[in-house]
């Protein structure tokens, strides 16, 4: 990034490695921080096959 030298003189910083970030969640949890929401796929369970209505339930969606 010759732009970014130009700028502030040195190259960008590597990100620091994930292991920092664990910490972090750590305290999330402790807080009970939702993480962002993934949107699910919805689907109306009674939809579905029995079968594999059971699978859904065990696996949670």
């Amino acid at each position: 990034m010759p732009e970014f030298k130009k700028i502030f003189g040195t190259a960008p910083k590597p990100r620091p490695p994930k292991a920092t970030l664990k910490p972090k969640l750590k305290a999330a949890k402790k807080l009970k921080i939702p993480k962002p929401a993934r949107p699910k796929a919805v689907r109306p369970k009674k939809a579905l096959p029995k079968a594999v209505r059971k699978s859904v339930k065990k696996k949670g969606g």
